[in-house]
């Protein structure tokens, strides 16, 4: 795996470590997705993003990662997105 890929892992809030000598357990990588969180927390962890590209980052981290093992979002989750992106972008306009 590449240095690149756990910058962007961190950008996205996920704690990553890189090494070139050290193989890396996926478990160890990913122990938590934000696929698995609860509503609620899902939620909270959404309103501490300010800005649309870290939004998306979120909302397609299975593609910009190429990781499609990852559990994909609920519907509840896909809403709550979609709502904080209404959120930020009627912010912004003001």
């Amino acid at each position: 795996m590449s240095e690149r890929l756990f910058s962007e892992l961190r950008r996205l809030g996920f704690e990553a470590h890189y090494s070139e000598h050290e193989p890396h357990d996926l478990g160890k990588v990913f122990p938590d997705d934000y696929s698995t969180l609860s509503e609620k927390d899902f939620e909270t962890m959404l309103a501490g993003v300010q800005d649309l590209q870290a939004l998306e980052g979120i909302a397609n981290r299975r593609r910009i990662l190429g990781l499609r093992f990852l559990q994909q979002y609920s519907p509840a989750q896909i809403d709550l997105i979609k709502a904080r992106k209404w959120q930020i972008e009627n912010k912004a306009g003001k």
